[in-house]
Formats: structure tokens, C-alpha cells, sequence
């Protein structure tokens, strides 16, 4: 018999004993990706057994049943003396609702879900999403045509060319928009308002952007909000960013040719902050009244927020696969902005963000998933000497890491690098030497008290 897990996550829960609070759970994990309940084990995973025989086996079944249409599965097993009931529910084709309310899984938790989170996942339960639906706009008043021609003439520049041929800048908007599938029912959809809409905040206002500069949580500078259609959303809050950092300039220390030119490095990556602003803005659950795209730039990193968690069928380690499962939230605004080369294929945003911030020598990007809202976090660049590479590798590598930790907390024990990057004390000391020879970190305190700070400031 295989050990059991050694603790709780989005696909595991444990019990000390079985009671109806626990349907709270079962619905949670029907209405995610399904997942396991370990009834007889305490939260910290220490066994401690549970009554578990065949009528209290099938007394859980039955009530699974009958309070949640959800067939799950009521094993047992024992472990160190203790038995131990499994209970295997599966993900549900259905929404599952348990005293007329509706849970998910987000982490460890079990969380109430919101009233437009429901409407939207009954949406996808009728094969319908939420921009596919008809807007109250009319094509005469509410949409532009000057937009759409120029998104026509950028798609046909663009190589490949990604455009369908029957649509063409000659003809009629009511056409050019129903070959686009912008049409529904007659009227424009969500769809289109949002890309073409002549005043898209007049149908939603909080389908904008929000940005600010941080200085600290208590002290900032905040920007008009940025509106308009998504594609003006996305260039505007760009230049937003850029402009609220300057670019780093080196140069070499000898010219030996006339080929040694200056060096311009980006604050951040900017493929990668395109992207992260670029999702937001497709993948945001656009149903949430009151609550914008967040963009709170930092002087050492940046958050970018949308409203909406990740689908259930998605997790934050599939975002790091490549390439990964592809659910979107909108996909008639994806496939529009997938035309115009804003998106490239499905599924593979979050690993060019991961890519782009590679190549660059950038900290990896940080992906969180609140439940309500997905967040990404891009740092800037912690260590710029040409040196650097050759000693602590590639940006995911332990040294690497080592030195992320000491620019966001200020210093590293030899405990906290052995048990963050699971190292045996010989390999900490040896690796921290490392850093120390080249410069990067030195040691302060002796014996208890000792630990690695940066040796000069890097920006």
C-alpha cells in the first residue's frame, strides 16, 4: 500500500472524522478538477484512524449521493494500525450546489463561489461564453468602422497572415463583422464592443485598466485609468510602464573594438510585461462589477491583476508546462486578438513569459491564483555583471534563486539556503562560498549569527 500524501492542496484534504461540514468539501473538489478527502488524518497529515467499515463506507456514499448527485468513490486502507477512509470525487459535468450554494477548491481551501462566477460557469455549461453573447449596442451607433478597417489593414500586413480572405476593408461593417463572428442575434456581441465599441466603458465600466506607481503601499502616484477598446487598454498602460522606468545603460570597462557599444537593458523584460498585460486583458472574467485590470508597478517589480482565478481544469503548475492546456475564458476575444498577432498560439503566454524572462537574466515570473483574481508578478533584474552567469547560472538554478531570496528579504542563512533549495549543509557552504568569491554576497555574524547580504547594492 502506497504511503498516503504528506499534506493538503487543491487535490487533497484531510479529516480527522467524518461530518456534514465535509460535504462542503466534496462539492468543492466535484465543481475543480475532483481530488481525494482523507478521512481519519489530522490537518498537520499525522493518522490518527477513523471509524471506517463497510455500513460507515457505504453510509458516505449514500449521503454523497443524495446531497450532491456525485457518485463518489469510499475506499479504505490502513496505515500504521490506523485505518483510514478514501474518498475519491471526481470532477463534476455539472455544477454541483450544496444548500443552494456553490463552492471550488482554491489551494487548500474550499471557497464559496461568487454570483458571477456561477452565471459564468453555467455559461460554459450551456456551450456558451460571455462575450459570444449579444450586446445592447447597434452596429450603426456603438461600433466603429474606422477601428476595424485599421485592425483589417495591420492583420493583412502581418506574416503569417492569420486574417480570413473573405474579409476584406470593401465591405459592408454588418458583413465584415458577422465573418468575424461578432454578430449574435443581429447586434453586436460583447465581443465586439470590447475591441471596436466606440466608447466600450459605456457598456462596462470596469473593463479598463488601473495603474499606479508605488513608491510603498502607503505612498503612490496613480494614472488616468486606462480605457478605451482592449487593444488601446494594452498600448496605453505600456507606455505607462515604460515611461515610469529608466532604461540601465553600461558600458564596457576597456573598448577593444569598435564593435563595444553601450548596453541598454529594460527595467523588465518586455516581451514578458506585454504578455502578463496581454492576458490579463483577454482571460479577465469581464463579469465582475467594480473591479479593473490592476497594474502596481514597484520600485523593484511589478503585479498585474485581473479579476477571475484560473478555470478549474487549470492549475499554477500547468502554467510552467509547455505547452499546457489552453482554457479560455473569452475566446472569441482571443481569436480576434490572435488574428492581429496580439497572442500567439494558445496555451503558451505564461511559458514566454517564463522563456523571456530566462533569456534576459530576469527573476522567473511569479504566478498566483487568488480564486477571485490571477496575479503575475515580473522583477526586475537583480544581478547585471557580465560575470555573474558564469557563477550562478541559469536563472532557475540554486545560486540563482539563493540570490533572488537575498534581494527580497536582504540577506540568507545557511539553514534557509539548505532547506529552500533542499541542500545538505556541505553543499550550502560550498555554494555560498561561491558567491562570496565573486563578489556578489558577503558574510556577516559569525557561527548562529551568520549570513550573506549583497556585497554592493545592484540595481
Amino acid at each position: 500500500m502506497p504511503p498516503l500524501p504528506s499534506q493538503e492542496s487543491d487535490i487533497v484534504e484531510f479529516k480527522e472524522s467524518w461530518n456534514d461540514k465535509v460535504l462542503k468539501d466534496v462539492a468543492a473538489f466535484a465543481n475543480s478538477r475532483g481530488g481525494k478527502l482523507y478521512v481519519g488524518v489530522a490537518d498537520s497529515g499525522k493518522i490518527v484512524g477513523a471509524a471506517a467499515d463497510d455500513q460507515q463506507q457505504l453510509r458516505i456514499a449514500n449521503q454523497i449521493e443524495s446531497k450532491l448527485r456525485v457518485a463518489a468513490e469510499v475506499t479504505r486502507v490502513t496505515q500504521h494500525g490506523n485505518r483510514v477512509l478514501v474518498i475519491t470525487i471526481p470532477r463534476a459535468q455539472r455544477l454541483v450546489r450544496l444548500d443552494g450554494r456553490y463552492h471550488r477548491r482554491v489551494g487548500t481551501a474550499s471557497m464559496e463561489m461568487s454570483e458571477d462566477e456561477v452565471a459564468v460557469r453555467l455559461r460554459v455549461q450551456t456551450g456558451k461564453t460571455w462575450d459570444e453573447e449579444p450586446a445592447d449596442a447597434t452596429i450603426e451607433r456603438d461600433i466603429s468602422l474606422s477601428k476595424v478597417h485599421a485592425f483589417i489593414r495591420s492583420a493583412k500586413e502581418l506574416k503569417p497572415c492569420r486574417l480570413p480572405k473573405d474579409i476584406s476593408v470593401r465591405h459592408p461593417l454588418r458583413v465584415i463583422l458577422r465573418n468575424l463572428d461578432l454578430l449574435a442575434e443581429g447586434r453586436p456581441t460583447n465581443a465586439a464592443v470590447l475591441l471596436f465599441g466606440k466608447q466600450p466603458q459605456r457598456f462596462y465600466p470596469s473593463a479598463c485598466i488601473r495603474a499606479g506607481f508605488f513608491r510603498d503601499n502607503n505612498d503612490f502616484d496613480m494614472f488616468p485609468d486606462c480605457g478605451g477598446t482592449i487593444f488601446e487598454q494594452i498600448e496605453h498602460v505600456i507606455q505607462q510602464v515604460e515611461s515610469s522606468y529608466p532604461t540601465r545603460m553600461t558600458f564596457p570597462s576597456e573598448v577593444r573594438k569598435l564593435t563595444d557599444r553601450r548596453k541598454e537593458t529594460p527595467a523588465f523584460p518586455p516581451a514578458a510585461l506585454r504578455e502578463a498585460i496581454v492576458n490579463a486583458a483577454i482571460h479577465r472574467q469581464y463579469l465582475h462589477p467594480g473591479m479593473e485590470i490592476e497594474v502596481k508597478m514597484f520600485p523593484d517589480f511589478i503585479w498585474v491583476s485581473n479579476p477571475g482565478g484560473l478555470p478549474p481544469d487549470v492549475t499554477l503548475a500547468a502554467l510552467k508546462v509547455k505547452p499546457h492546456t489552453s482554457s479560455r475564458r473569452n475566446p472569441l476575444i482571443a481569436k480576434i486578438c490572435y488574428m492581429n498577432h496580439v497572442v500567439e498560439r494558445y496555451g503558451t503566454g505564461t511559458t514566454r513569459m517564463i522563456d523571456e524572462c530566462r533569456k534576459g537574466e530576469y527573476p522567473p515570473p511569479e504566478f498566483n491564483d487568488t480564486g477571485g483574481t490571477f496575479q503575475v508578478t515580473l522583477r526586475r533584474q537583480i544581478i547585471t555583471q557580465p560575470s555573474v552567469s558564469a557563477v550562478v547560472g541559469e536563472p532557475d538554478s540554486r545560486q540563482h534563486m539563493a540570490m533572488q531570496h537575498v534581494a527580497t528579504h536582504g540577506s540568507i542563512t545557511p539553514a534557509e539556503y539548505q532547506r529552500l533549495l533542499e541542500v545538505s549543509d556541505r553543499t550550502a557552504s560550498r555554494e555560498l562560498a561561491n558567491l562570496v568569491k565573486a563578489g556578489l554576497l558577503e558574510r556577516k555574524g559569525k557561527r548562529e549569527g551568520l549570513r550573506y547580504v549583497l556585497k554592493r547594492k545592484v540595481s
